[in-house]
């Protein structure tokens, strides 16, 4: 800095957002300026070694620490969830419109939302002040340097994303269990599947593909999820709680999300709501809640639905759905794996169905990353290893033409060490 100032005594005071970049208020030499002041503090996070020092502090007063990879807003808001102070935080930020839940779970998707956006998303008469009333979980922030090719001077971006998980996941899943919070809950959960139905419909058409996310299970499921509530965090000192009975994910909410029609209706040709829809119920069914098994038969026709659409749309010169043809493979390869072992491999069907995807999967080219995907997965593995041990001890209920389908799974499942 001794270089940009001169020797005079005097002093530079600059006064940052937390996701404001210094580079944008500087005008001369931000290359000098940088070095001068980490990319982290900018961003609103300690460094290491001051995280240290008040984890330090901390442990005295025998508080939860820090975390050096969130911001500092995020821990504070990490903390206060978990000590019950949040309670007293919530009550100041209640959602009272569609608009409110569309900026949210926009900003949780995408992290920003730009102005052009904001006008596509019919929101430019309200944007501010929901951020007003937000404040400081959501901010206005002027545009980067680096985001000349946006159309906008500014955006809103998401300032402290686990206190807006923490107010959606009180607005979701009230931490009192009542007849009446229970019906709040589930109106509240209705105007979250009408929020995600305005956003696709808006970017419906040509412009679909910039709201993919919205109907992906894994993105879903992590901004809905009930880790973030305070109902999840009272379960975790409740010793009487065990941790299989503790609901973590939000199976029931992504499950209504799909079945709401105005997005079935919107989405309908589309084969990747059919494939995500197919993934939520393979997730769903899980060692806490057992799905039924036409629930899982259900999913397997999705999947396939997905599949043979993708496999349209690509005869017709579409190749962005091979990707989309390849998962639905996997996918049903692994509602079939699931059936079986439900089913204790009492249905010779379900096991050579199994059989037969799985070798169409693997021995495509264009699922490795899928098959990679299925190998890291605790729950995909143990659904392939166990048909796999199960098919060497009862080589009977293998169909004769599905023998060398079975030689090449076996070879992948030794190679690969399951």
């Amino acid at each position: 800095m001794e270089n940009i100032v001169p020797e005079n005594n005097s002093y530079i005071c600059v006064v940052l957002n937390t996701f404001d970049s210094i580079c944008d208020i500087v005008a001369y030499n931000p290359q000098k300026v940088n070095s001068f002041i980490d990319d982290r503090t900018q961003k609103g996070y300690l460094s290491k070694d001051e995280t240290t020092r008040l984890n330090e502090k901390l442990n005295e007063l025998q508080i939860a620490k820090f975390s050096d990879t969130s911001n500092i807003l995020d821990n504070t808001m990490r903390i206060a969830n978990l000590y019950k102070q949040f309670e007293d935080i919530s009550k100041r930020y209640t959602f009272n419109g569609l608009e409110e839940l569309e900026v949210f779970i926009w900003l949780l998707v995408k992290r920003k939302m730009y102005y052009e956006e904001i006008v596509a998303l019919k929101l430019n008469n309200k944007y501010r002040e929901i951020v007003a009333k937000f404040n400081p979980f959501i901010q206005i922030e002027q545009k980067w340097l680096g985001e000349s090719a946006k159309h906008s001077t500014e955006k809103v971006i998401a300032n402290g994303r686990i206190g807006m998980l923490s107010l959606l996941g009180e607005y979701l899943y009230p931490s009192t269990e009542s007849e009446l919070s229970n019906v709040m809950a589930a109106k509240n959960q209705e105007k979250i599947c009408e929020a995600i139905f305005r956003i696709l419909r808006n970017y419906d058409g040509e412009s679909k593909s910039k709201v993919k996310e919205f109907i992906m299970v894994d993105v879903l499921n992590d901004i809905f999820s009930r880790i973030y509530s305070r109902k999840y965090y009272d379960s975790l000192k409740d010793k009487d709680t065990g941790y299989k009975s503790r609901l973590s994910g939000a199976a029931s909410l992504i499950s209504r999300v799909y079945k709401y029609k105005p997005i079935q209706d919107l989405k309908a040709d589309d084969p990747n709501y059919w494939l995500q829809r197919a993934k939520s119920m393979y997730i769903a069914d899980n060692a806490s809640q057992k799905l039924e098994f036409n629930e899982l038969y259900d999913a397997v026709q999705w999947s396939k639905k997905a599949e043979e659409d993708a496999a349209l749309l690509i005869e017709k010169g579409d190749n962005s759905y091979w990707r989309t043809k390849s998962n639905a493979e996997v996918e049903t390869a692994m509602l079939y794996g699931r059936i079986a072992y439900r089913e204790h491999y009492e249905n010779r069907e379900s096991i050579n169905c199994a059989l037969g995807y799985y070798y169409t999967a693997f021995n495509d080219a264009n699922n490795q990353g899928a098959v990679e995907g299925i190998i890291k997965r605790s729950k995909g593995a143990n659904d392939f290893r166990n048909l796999m041990n199960y098919a060497i001890e009862h080589m009977e209920s293998v169909d004769a033409d599905m023998k060398d389908s079975l030689n090449f799974l076996l070879k992948l499942h030794i190679s690969m060490k399951f």
